[in-house]
């Protein structure tokens, strides 16, 4: 990646203060998840996360079978969610595929295919202001090393093919992916 926020952000997205408390943004702090330049108020530590509606969600398997984030919060009856995310400003959707799966899961992947380029009005529970309109990329990857670990959605857990529990609905974007994945010739 040549460059990620603000460098890469639109003019009208690059905050220079903080909305909770109006102190000003240190755009050169990195966040503790991966590392990214994000403007970050030196007062409140309110950490600025630019829009971007691109996202990419991945099918994972293993020898031992599909690869699985259990969320906070999910339905008993539908656990499940895909690994991803939204893709940083500089990242294509397949650069984030990997980062995602690696930070959600612990495992590196490599991914073998595109499923489906979807669009959705509304992510999340169907609430178009949680996440806004979205174009979310579905992939197939494969594990190709790391150890399987609790991440920063969840706990990823490895289910034996046909025996995935439901996706949350809480998870459109991860159900919509999944069913191309289960539906593919």
């Amino acid at each position: 990646m040549t460059g990620h926020y603000p460098q890469l952000a639109p003019k009208h997205l690059r905050y220079v203060f903080c909305p909770r408390c109006a102190g000003r943004l240190d755009p050169a702090q990195r966040d503790q998840v991966n590392r990214f330049q994000r403007p970050t108020c030196s007062a409140c530590g309110w950490v600025y996360y630019p829009p971007n509606y691109a996202g990419a969600l991945v099918v994972v398997e293993s020898d031992d079978g599909l690869v699985m984030i259990h969320p906070p919060g999910c339905d008993e009856q539908e656990p499940c969610g895909l690994p991803g995310g939204i893709v940083e400003f500089g990242e294509s959707p397949e650069e984030c595929a990997v980062r995602e799966v690696q930070e959600e899961t612990g495992l590196t992947v490599e991914l073998t295919a595109e499923l489906c380029r979807l669009f959705d009005r509304a992510t999340g529970d169907g609430d178009p202001l949680e996440f806004g309109p979205m174009m979310q990329f579905g992939f197939v990857g494969r594990v190709v090393g790391g150890d399987l670990r609790e991440g920063d959605e969840g706990t990823a857990v490895i289910y034996r093919y046909g025996d995935v529990p439901r996706i949350s609905r809480r998870r459109r974007g991860s159900a919509r992916v999944f069913d191309h994945y289960l539906n593919r010739g």
